[in-house]
């Protein structure tokens, strides 16, 4: 696993429905309704949170970083996922997220997705961005195949983040994001 560089980041990202910002511990209540959520979270490296207090302290400890952004519903505040981008040379990045079950399949984590491929690639200088998802995941699969990531290959019982399963991963290079955005 390589190991994530630290560097300045946006604080806010924008894009037509969506504000990406960094976490505060006023966002506690909406991180716990879709942390403690188990279908939510079965795929991620980390349990259910069992309390506000916890989804407190994680946006305290974890979240309250540059990396990591709050995927919040512009006119309403309310935060609905999060995206984090690991930035881990110059020239290469990758990322993870999570969205609310209520907020699925309404095209909300492909447009959070796109706008931060669009500010690695744009503003960042990365040359190419990869993730991959657990093989029993495709519909993160398919968020990252409708944002141009193009899959790359199977990883049988990959250990990440402490967590071994079988994952399928994912790769987009800058030249293949323009080539999509610049058609």
């Amino acid at each position: 696993m390589n190991t994530i560089i630290h560097t300045h980041l946006a604080p806010t990202l924008d894009s037509e429905r969506l504000h990406l910002r960094h976490f505060t511990e006023l966002d506690a209540e909406d991180v716990f309704a879709y942390a403690s959520d188990e279908q939510t979270v079965q795929y991620l490296t980390w349990p259910a949170h069992q309390n506000v207090q916890m989804s407190k302290t994680i946006i305290t400890s974890l979240l309250s970083n540059e990396s990591t952004y709050a995927i919040v519903l512009k006119g309403t505040e309310k935060v609905i996922g999060c995206i984090d981008l690991r930035i881990v040379s110059e020239t290469e990045a990758s990322f993870g997220y999570v969205l609310n079950r209520s907020y699925w399949n309404n095209g909300y984590m492909s447009e959070a997705l796109q706008t931060t491929l669009t500010y690695m690639f744009s503003e960042l200088g990365i040359q190419t961005v990869t993730s991959c998802h657990e093989t029993e995941n495709p519909a993160s699969g398919a968020v990252m195949k409708k944002c141009g990531m193009q899959w790359i290959h199977l990883a049988k019982q990959e250990t990440l983040f402490g967590k071994t399963t079988d994952n399928d991963h994912y790769c987009i290079t800058r030249d293949a994001w323009v080539v999509r955005t610049n058609p």
